[in-house]
């Protein structure tokens, strides 16, 4: 599996702190994606903001449902990914507020070439609604696999399936040293050791950087 650990560990950071911490539904980044609009259950911003910190946006308005404090809007076009916009709450209560210009200095469109992930789309029905994270259950997924801000693939999954491809990614993984690296990182999050593989398990897709193969 090509992807470097510390990216692996921060997305599993930002993950702990959501589910465990936070433990509260959270407002989605956006894709428009073939002319229709997704809300997603990837932030792929994070890995920006990771490495430039003085970048993220600052807003008083901090809400449970958006602890990361800001909204993003992707686009997909001509097979590449593109950031259209960042939104904030006002500091009045008033509505959103763009901060593009402030985040991204005299560009109204940004190429997302530092992005290598997979962009999970919910689609169709909700089927089972949960109250953290992204952890909430839907009718259909559609994944997307995209390596230096270049779409590349892409898997459709009823919500059975999903969970059977998440199982079996899990299973791939576990034959890496990333993964007993990752093992070690979570024992010393975790409060319960037993924990640690369910959790790794459950986001699969949140950990990868592109699907793993047989």
């Amino acid at each position: 599996m090509k992807k470097s650990l510390s990216a692996s560990l921060f997305v599993l950071v930002l993950i702990l702190l959501t589910d465990f911490a936070y433990g509260t539904a959270q407002e989605p980044d956006i894709l428009i994606y073939q002319g229709k609009t997704y809300n997603l259950q990837t932030n792929p911003l994070e890995a920006y903001f990771k490495k430039f910190q003085e970048k993220r946006p600052k807003t008083n308005s901090i809400s449970t449902s958006l602890w990361r404090g800001y909204r993003a809007t992707f686009e997909i076009i001509d097979s590449t990914l593109f950031l259209r916009d960042i939104d904030i709450d006002s500091d009045y209560g008033d509505g959103k507020k763009s901060v593009m210009a402030e985040v991204f200095s005299g560009q109204s469109v940004v190429w997302m070439d530092w992005f290598n992930g997979i962009l999970t789309l919910p689609v169709g029905k909700l089927v089972r609604y949960v109250h953290m994270g992204y952890a909430s259950t839907y009718e259909n997924y559609t994944l997307l696999e995209i390596r230096s801000g270049r779409f590349t693939k892409s898997k459709d999954f009823a919500h059975e399936d999903y969970e059977k491809f998440k199982d079996s990614q899990f299973e791939l993984f576990k034959s890496t040293k990333e993964y007993e690296e990752i093992v070690a990182f979570l024992r010393d999050k975790l409060k319960a050791p037993e924990n640690v593989e369910p959790f790794i398990k459950r986001h699969a897709t949140d950990y990868m950087t592109y699907f793993i193969e047989d």
